[in-house]
This record gives structure tokens, sequence and C-alpha cells, in this order.
């Protein structure tokens, strides 16, 4: 990691609310600094949700609240050396930078709007899952100003995958999309949300781009490299080059992609003609752009999302059945899941709550836990042009693991020394990517090594008494 220079300026500001927003009680503002620092410290009158920052060049940015220094990641759809992070509401917040020339914008979009089940609305008819609702823009956009332009209109021809790179641990998910939009909006310029629709981590669907009296589908957004004719934008929130993709945000995604599809009328497998490219139909935005997006670890689960779209909800014939050798485990204990099908050709896994959360194993496949709770296990069996799922609920239970190791500081800091207490004697630790990627051994007291970029880790530590797995988030 860059070291950062010394003789740090700090900037402590009060904000008024110079561009608030409609109703006195959930008003909405966003405010922009020009700054020359390497540290610079705001005090807002209003709480503030989001920051988006701007620079002439790529640098490493980096919020602090409540002493915790977090990465802000760039955001993948707005201008080049644009960086974006919504926030747990608060009215101070310091930014650390590797630049001295950049430019700020602290967006506070008010209070979240209280949702009631009457608020997600059905969007279609599904042959498969019967209902797909949507949260519509009249709801989450409640108290915020409304988009005033004249929309345009296309036949779609492809269907774009994004993931906003923001918080995986923000879960109040209104605010979130709140935040996008006046990002979009206030800071990026543009008349509207980019996306024509979001996707929360709980599987909760928004309505993106506000249509008018348009189609949803059809209304022309602003998320593919500025090429976006023909084209439809869904994102999902969180950063899926750090992250797993969760199951409920799978599904839904999934069921989204065969509306749009059957509306559409296109070939999940097939690929057409963009901007003077063949690209297919079900794409990431890094197909068409210079970017990450959507994230890694959602851009490999592409091909098996385009083969479920295009399977459909056709009848099946066999059997599914899986077991598993324990159902009651301590927090990072490993559980083996075996396969006792017949009559499918391949299989996919969603484990709730585990890791790896989806697996397309076909006969064993080994998860951990570490979280406390009870959760779902789901198996899918796919014939030739058919699929049937079985799923069973509460079928793992997690319980505290009280006598395993402890790791500290957690999260950990870039380049900082990582500690561990247990009671027997500790023979090797090793730290593993998400991916199963080896680091290889790491020594307790000594600071992680350099090359460890922020993220989520695995640590597995063995000992005289057993092998432990723990999540180690690198800031």
């Amino acid at each position: 990691m860059r070291r950062f220079l010394s003789g740090i300026i700090f900037i402590t500001t009060c904000i008024s609310s110079t561009h608030a927003q409609n109703t006195s009680t959930n008003e909405s503002s966003v405010e922009k600094f020009s700054i020359q620092a390497l540290h610079s410290t705001f005090t807002s009158e209003k709480e503030i949700t989001a920051i988006a920052i701007r620079s002439s060049n790529q640098g490493e940015f980096f919020i602090v609240m409540d002493s915790i220094r977090i990465s802000v990641p760039l955001e993948p759809d707005a201008p080049e050396y644009t960086y974006f992070l919504s926030v747990s509401p608060t009215k101070t917040i310091s930014i650390i930078s590797s630049n001295t020339d950049f430019e700020v914008s602290l967006i506070k979009s008010g209070i979240p709007p209280k949702m009631e089940s009457s608020n997600a609305r059905t969007l279609s008819s599904d042959p498969c899952s019967g209902k797909l609702t949507i949260v519509l823009q009249e709801d989450w956009r409640s108290g915020l100003p409304e988009p005033n332009y004249s929309r345009s209109f296309h036949q779609v021809n492809h269907l774009i995958v994004h993931h906003s790179a923001g918080s995986n641990t923000n879960t109040d998910f209104l605010q979130v999309v709140r935040d996008i939009y006046l990002l979009h909006t206030e800071v990026n310029g543009w008349s509207d949300i980019g996306y024509n629709y979001l996707i929360a981590q709980d599987g909760t669907l928004f309505a993106g781009r506000d249509p008018g009296t348009g189609s949803q589908s059809r209304v022309r957004g602003a998320h593919f490299c500025g090429k976006n004719s023909g084209t439809l934008g869904v994102c999902l929130l969180g950063n899926y080059e750090t992250a797993q993709v969760p199951n409920q945000g799978l599904i839904t995604l999934e069921g989204l992609l065969s509306y749009e599809v059957l509306l559409q009328e296109l070939d999940p497998l097939g690929s057409r003609t963009h901007s003077g490219q063949n690209l297919e139909v079900i794409s990431g935005h890094r197909d068409g752009c210079s970017t990450l997006c959507p994230g890694e670890n959602l851009y490999l689960l592409l091909p098996e999302i385009r083969q479920v779209v295009d399977r459909g909800c056709n009848p099946v014939v066999g059997n599914l059945e899986f077991s598993a050798d324990d159902q009651i485990v301590e927090q990072g204990t490993v559980v083996t899941f075996y396969n006792q099908s017949t009559d499918f050709d391949r299989y996919r896994w969603n484990f709730e709550a585990g890791f790896p959360s989806v697996s397309f194993e076909s006969d064993s496949v080994q998860v951990t836990y570490f979280d406390e709770g009870l959760y779902m296990v789901e198996l899918i069996g796919y014939n030739e042009d058919n699929e049937s799922s079985l799923k069973e609920e509460s079928f793992i239970e997690v319980t505290p693991g009280p006598n395993s190791p402890l790791v500290y500081p957690n999260p950990i800091n870039q380049n900082e020394p990582f500690m561990v207490d247990y009671h027997a004697t500790i023979q090797t630790i090793r730290l593993y990517h998400p991916t199963g990627y080896s680091y290889g051994v790491l020594n307790p007291g000594e600071p992680l090594p350099g090359y460890i970029t922020p993220g989520f880790y695995i640590l597995e530590i063995k000992t005289t008494s057993g092998i432990f797995i723990k999540k180690l988030l690198v800031k």
C-alpha cells in the first residue's frame, strides 16, 4: 500500500443544506467541496448517508467513522476516477487520501420511507415462480426530487449485469438505492438513476430509471460506457470482487432475467452485435467496458445463470436427495454435503449463510458456516431441458464455538500485525482467498504481507486440538 506523505492538513467544515429538496421532514442535499489536502474532516448539520469522491487521477481514498478506516471503492458506472460508498448515517466524517487534489460530494438522502408489504408490487405473473414483486420509484424515492426529462425508449437486445461495488455490510437497502439515485443525478449530472433495476442482497427488487408512462424494461438507461442503446441494466447492490453473491439476490436476478428474455423475446444463450462487437445476450458490464464490474464472483456465475434462465420451468423427471455429515455444528465448522440424487445431468447447491454460498459439485461439497443460526440448504437438479429443486428449511443449525481460537484485531488494517489466542499449541496458520487460493503460512505478531489488499479472507488455524476456520476482514 502506498505510504501517505507527512504534513497532513485538517479541514473542518460546518455544512448547511444549500441544496435542500422538497419536504421539511425529509430534506435531501448534496454538498460539493474542492479539496487539496491528505486528510479532511467534515461536520454536517444533517446526517451524511454517502460520500462521492472525484479525482483527476486514480488514488486511494478512505473514510474514518468511529475510529474505523474504510476503503472507498471505484464506482464502476460513474465518470473515470469516481469513488462512492453508502455509510451508516453520521454527522462527522473524515477522509484520508493519497491524492491532494480532488472533489468531495457529501450525500444526504434523508430518512428512508417505511416500507409496508403493500409497497411491493407485482411485476409479472412468472410461470416458474408465480410472482416477481418490485418496489416502485414512487415508494423508495419518497421525499427526493423527481426526474423531469424526455425519456427515450428502445428495443432491448442485451441484458447487462452490474454490481454497485459499494458496501457489503450496509443492510439499509432503501438508503443505498436513494444514495445511488442522488449520486447519479446530483453528482454525475445524469437525468435519472442509470439502471433499469436494482437488486438488494436480501433479494428485494427495486425499479430503477423512471419510465414515466412508458415501459420499465424499455426505457434507455445510463450504465454501459455511453453505449446504452439496445441494453437493459440491472445492478446488484454490493461488491462482488470481495464478497460471494448472496443466494436471495441471485434468485431474484435469475427471476428478473427470465422475465426479461420472455418479454423481449431473447435467446439467453445467444449473442448479438452491439457497437461493432459480438456480445452475449446476458453479459457483464466488463464485457463491453474497461471495468471490473460486476465483480469476479458474480461474473463467474454468468454462464450458469444463462443456463438457468434458458431452462425456464419445464417439468422434470428425477429424484432429488441429499444428506450432511452433521446438521448441528459450531461456528467455523466445515460440513460435508452428499448428493444422493438420481436421473439428473447437472446440479446446483444453494447454501444460506454458507461459504461457498453456491456450488455446482455433482457428488459432495464442503461448506463452512461462520454465523450462528438456522439455515436453509437447496439442491437443484437439471436434465437436458428440465429442472427441479429440493429445499430444506432450517437444515443446518450453527451454534457458538466457545473453544475456538480468538483472532484479533478483526477487522484488521493492511500491514497491521494480527494475533491469535488459543489454549492449545498453534501449529500453522494459512491465509486463503475466498476462491480457495492460498497465500501461504502466516505468523502471529507479524504484519500481514504488503500484497494483501482490502477484502474478505479465510484463516485456517491448525492446532494440537484440531483445525479451525476463521473469517478475516482486511480494511
